[in-house]
């Protein structure tokens, strides 16, 4: 299962908030087995978030929108509304309900809110379960890149690397026996960090 997330505010595109849902949500579908394929962030306005909301649809199974329910200053009034062909999800966390529509889920953007009520609907969400490896290596990344193609070319995995200090290095796949695998390969060819 392939899915979309829109998260809506303008308090996330001026970087007054840090945008936790997104986080949270590729975690949590992650450990489903589902592939969150694209991440986008919109303004409040409601002609943007129709059209972010819908480009997805054609190539994703789900589309997951945070934020834009409640009573804001700009959305006091309907705080209860939803779409007549909806399907009103409560809100047990506080006053917003959320909806679905169709694929679409219409979850609020408060971070304890959007978590408890994607429980509710967490059973949609399924895909292959993955298994995941991860490692800190103390050398550059840009070094590592011969042993990356290497790794991949012996096993059907995926690997990312997350530069910092160090680099995170993470191995993930379907097989777990593959992933072990590499995972071993891999550290017996690099410098891990302590």
């Amino acid at each position: 299962m392939r899915v979309a997330l829109v998260c809506v505010g303008d308090e996330l595109l001026a970087g007054d908030t840090v945008n936790t849902n997104a986080a949270w949500l590729g975690r949590r579908l992650g450990e489903r087995g589902v592939t969150v394929g694209r991440v986008s962030v919109v303004t409040d306005r409601v002609a943007d978030i129709a059209r972010v909301v819908n480009e997805p649809r054609a190539e994703y199974d789900a589309v997951i929108v945070t934020g834009g329910l409640g009573p804001t200053h700009d959305l006091a009034e309907g705080t209860a509304d939803i779409p007549a062909d909806a399907e009103m999800l409560p809100n047990p966390e506080g006053v917003a309900p959320g909806c679905i529509v169709e694929d679409v889920y219409v979850l609020p953007g408060v971070p304890a809110e959007m978590k408890a009520m994607f429980e509710l609907v967490a059973g949609d969400f399924a895909g292959q379960q993955r298994y995941v490896e991860t490692m800190t290596v103390d050398e550059p990344e840009s070094a590592l890149v011969d042993r990356f193609t290497d790794l991949r070319e012996r096993y059907d995995v995926r690997v990312g690397s997350y530069p910092g200090e160090t680099v995170r290095v993470k191995i993930h796949g379907t097989d777990r026996g593959a992933v072990e695998e590499a995972a071993r390969w891999l550290r017996e060819r690099v410098e891990v960090a302590e």
